[in-house]
């Protein structure tokens, strides 16, 4: 009869003491962190807490539920969180502890956001975007997480005389990562780094030389686009220093290895961008600007942006499947070529339609340009275009959604459009202060330390 005796202890038992929580600020201004102590036949712990919007939170569960830490994430800053900390024993009896916190102050130097358009009929599967600003006038890049409000919910920056182009969700779940570069761009000092969501630095991967963007692969090697400066000798007989774009790869714990150099797949011809302003000294001859990975089809997709060339490596040879853009693809009749192009995307991962920010030569502004693309008779055939209220001076996006929608990032711009692509209306629109534009920003449905 033990175990009915048990139960009916377990039914009486009386009620416990409270617990004692003490709740703390966070590096991170919108995080709160609370922690107790809780009686050592404790075997859970959480916090059920509500933020200022009203949405009920459930943290998950304390690694240790009797020295309980637990971070609260979802609020936004300067808000009230109405918290209660809950810790359960052996025989179901429960101890709270209960109160209401206001979180942090953001810094000021974090760039001011507006939603200066929303009819309510974006995409019901984007709810939150994760993302990093090119702040051009800074100190320092940020990179953020905000909802569809333009309410910050997360928010960190590089270290002082750096600036971010590219973050990416890792794949085995745990934080993020984003580059950081020196702004002194003589200075090879460069690295890409993994941050926990409550800002705990959990690693720093050396990137030589490196710029704009980054693609993390199935093993974990992180994959960079590295400036490869080179000796031309100019018609005139003078020695230039022309700067091109290599691929650089490194394994997890190893050192970087060069794997791919656009001087060995383009011969050096003078183009009428390279004598505009250069990031990195020398004339800037290719300006690659994209990096990505496919795990389909083993393949990187790279840009660059003054050749007016995109390129599909193969990486098991690292030879290029696909030369988009002239003298390899060229473009059917009535289709608007490609010009200081940024961040191409294959839809669904389909290498058939490809998705690119693109600035006309003609003059026109910047905005998404949509393409067929036919490896039989290798050429692209324009299917739709979007452009905005001005020509962006530099980065830039244009992302599928999972709708019909089409994100478009302005990048230098500092704006955010969603259009649907059946009407070419605008949903919604987020701007930033002049200076702080965007560099990359990824759409999810779902707050990014809940996936």
């Amino acid at each position: 009869m033990l175990i009915p005796l048990l139960a009916l202890i377990g039914c009486n038992h009386p009620d416990p003491a409270g617990l004692e929580c003490t709740a703390t600020a966070s590096p991170i201004p919108m995080l709160l962190n609370l922690a107790w102590t809780a009686p050592s036949a404790t075997t859970r712990s959480w916090v059920e807490f509500t933020t200022a919007d009203g949405v009920e939170h459930t943290s998950a569960d304390a690694e240790s539920p009797t020295e309980v830490a637990v971070t609260l994430y979802g609020a936004g800053p300067e808000e009230v969180i109405s918290w209660t900390g809950h810790s359960v024993d052996e025989l179901g009896s429960t101890r709270t502890c209960a109160g209401e916190t206001v979180t942090g102050r953001l810094n000021s130097r974090v760039p001011t956001l507006n939603v200066t358009n929303d009819n309510g009929g974006w995409d019901p599967e984007v709810n939150y975007f994760l993302g990093v600003f090119y702040e051009m006038a800074g100190t320092v890049s940020h990179v953020f997480v905000v909802d569809r409000t333009g309410r910050y919910l997360w928010v960190m920056a590089t270290d002082d005389g750096y600036i971010g182009v590219d973050v990416h969700l890792p794949r085995d779940g745990r934080g993020v990562l984003f580059n950081q570069l020196s702004r002194d761009f003589s200075s090879d000092e460069s690295d890409i780094r993994r941050v926990d969501w409550d800002g705990t630095d959990l690693s720093r991967t050396t990137t030589t030389l490196a710029h704009h963007t980054f693609a993390e692969l199935p093993d974990g090697t992180l994959a960079y686009q590295q400036i490869d400066p080179r000796d031309v000798v100019n018609e005139d007989g003078v020695t230039e220093s022309w700067i091109g774009d290599a691929i650089v790869e490194v394994p997890p714990g190893g050192e970087g290895t060069r794997v791919w150099s656009i001087w060995d797949w383009v011969d050096p011809v003078w183009n009428d961008d390279m004598d505009s302003i250069s990031l990195y000294g020398g004339l800037d001859w290719s300006h690659g600007n994209m990096l990505s990975y496919s795990d389909t089809t083993n393949q990187y997709l790279t840009s660059f942006s003054h050749l007016k060339m995109l390129f599909d490596i193969d990486r098991s040879t690292m030879t290029p499947s696909r030369q988009l853009g002239p003298p390899g693809y060229g473009y059917a009749e009535g289709s608007t070529p490609f010009s200081n192009q940024h961040s191409p995307v294959y839809e669904h991962d389909d290498p058939s339609t490809l998705m690119i920010f693109s600035t006309p030569t003609d003059g026109s502004n910047s905005g998404a340009f949509e393409y067929a693309i036919d490896d039989d008779d290798g050429t692209l055939t324009e299917l739709w275009r979007h452009q905005g209220h001005d020509v962006a001076f530099c980065l830039g996006q244009a992302l599928p959604m999972p709708s019909s929608h089409v994100l478009i990032n302005y990048g230098c711009s500092a704006s955010i459009t969603e259009i649907a692509r059946e009407d070419g209306l605008i949903r919604w629109e987020l701007d930033s202060d002049p200076g702080s534009g965007f560099g990359q920003v990824i759409p999810l449905a779902m707050l990014p330390w809940e996936l």
